[in-house]
């Protein structure tokens, strides 16, 4: 699929337009010499031509609407390359004339399928030298199916995350509603898009050949990705920007595929949800207020590491953070759910033996034992369940066992140091034999 979704986007659409040359020459024959129109001839010069124009527009639509895809062009541009390679596997994998009939019957030009098809191959032999020991027909053949099935949801998904990922730059969102821009406050109708750069002010509109281009908004993508854009003179003599090559994407994808791009701005982070510890990451996570492109368009919140939302970047705002979030956080929220038991499997029998719950660390009240221990670890820059370890292993053994007897109950005392004093032996012993 991946070798496919190249393969398409190194070509322009393969799709015959509907106003293209070739399809006015065929509409345009005479009647008598093919059965593509109806017998007019009952009708008079005038009717006769509208029924003639009526139905060849009815023919167009239906070549446009058999490749329709949701997903975009780039989608569609591979269900008519899989077309396209079983029509040529089944005359034995070569340029035939049962490909060329398959291009005409379905609305496609037979020389960008063509280019197409060899890209396919070129890039399948390639994949075999670069990839032999990768999974897959090109990597292990270096050919290509010729009866492949389309890819499933979960399959279009990752391709267009694949795409997106490519074309950050070319990500846009339709228009709100009304909205009015430019020196002379003109209208800009709900079919527009606006790119995520500000350097391109201008309103977008899918090209009227996307299989995504709808008059009507409502069916229109909200955010959506594009290749190329071109300039196109309406009925009015004026020009706008197309885009072509459009898919369209879901935007909760953006904050994860656009880590590190200079167009994601990770801001202040969020009380709500609260942060959580990853044990797979070992880190203390949390939600961050995400915007992307020029622009400021809010995205659903980024689960950063809190160590990193609270840490200045050139491509966040902490000077905006909020009132409620503190530098040592990271430190509270990790020894918080080590009393819990949540970083330590070994230490969860601790949570029965405490004389507080352990989120009072969290809320920022003035108690002096909370502000001891979180200052030790703050100390020491601990805010991780290996970090914790190391230091006990190559630093202090006993590090925070002073601070253990002010947060168990009197009588759970003894059996408290028991079991605290095992994990660390444990720890450092497993530490030792991985080093």
């Amino acid at each position: 699929y991946g070798i496919s979704m190249v393969s398409v986007l190194s070509e322009s659409s393969p799709f015959v337009l509907p106003n293209s040359e070739q399809h006015d020459r065929e509409d345009g024959q005479d009647n008598n010499n093919n059965d593509r129109d109806e017998d007019f001839d009952d009708l008079d010069e005038v009717d006769r031509t509208n029924a003639i124009t009526q139905q060849r527009k009815k023919r167009k639509s239906l070549r446009k609407r058999k490749w329709k895809h949701d997903g975009g062009d780039i989608l569609a541009g591979m269900l008519a390359a899989g077309g396209y390679s079983y029509a040529a596997g089944t005359s034995g994998g070569t340029e035939s004339n049962a490909c060329k009939k398959f291009c005409e019957d379905n609305g496609l030009n037979p020389v960008i399928m063509r280019r197409i098809q060899k890209m396919r191959l070129h890039l399948a032999r390639l994949a075999q030298k670069r990839f032999g020991n990768a999974e897959g027909v090109a990597a292990k053949t270096g050919r290509i199916l010729f009866s492949m099935s389309p890819p499933n949801r979960l399959q279009e998904n990752l391709l267009k995350q694949a795409i997106v990922s490519g074309l950050l730059d070319n990500v846009a969102r339709r228009s709100l509603q009304g909205i009015r821009t430019g020196p002379d406050a003109s209208f800009i109708p709900r079919s527009a898009y606006f790119s995520c750069r500000s350097s391109l002010n201008e309103p977008l509109f899918i090209d009227k050949n996307s299989v995504l281009y709808s008059k009507d908004p409502r069916k229109l993508p909200e955010w959506i990705c594009y290749d190329t854009l071109t300039r196109k003179t309406i009925k009015d003599g004026s020009t706008i920007s197309t885009m072509k090559n459009v898919t369209a994407i879901d935007f909760n994808w953006l904050g994860a595929i656009a880590g590190g791009s200079k167009l994601l701005a990770l801001h202040e982070p969020l009380t709500v949800p609260t942060p959580k510890y990853d044990s797979n990451l070992d880190t203390v996570m949390c939600s961050v207020v995400t915007k992307y492109g020029d622009h400021g368009w809010l995205l659903p919140p980024l689960q950063v590491p809190i160590h990193e939302a609270l840490t200045p970047s050139n491509n966040s705002n902490s000077n905006k953070r909020s009132s409620v979030i503190m530098n040592d956080d990271s430190y509270r929220w990790f020894i918080r759910y080590l009393l819990e038991g949540k970083v330590l499997e070994e230490l969860k029998g601790l949570s029965v033996m405490l004389n507080d719950d352990p989120a009072i660390i969290t809320r920022k009240k003035p108690v002096r034992k909370v502000a001891l221990i979180v200052s030790s670890l703050s100390r020491a820059g601990i805010d991780s369940a290996s970090s914790l370890t190391r230091h006990w292993a190559e630093v202090d053994s006993k590090f925070l066992f002073s601070h253990l007897k002010s947060w168990i109950k009197k009588e759970e005392v003894p059996n408290a140091k028991r079991l605290w004093i095992d994990v660390v032996k444990k720890k450092i012993k497993e530490f030792k034999t991985s080093s």
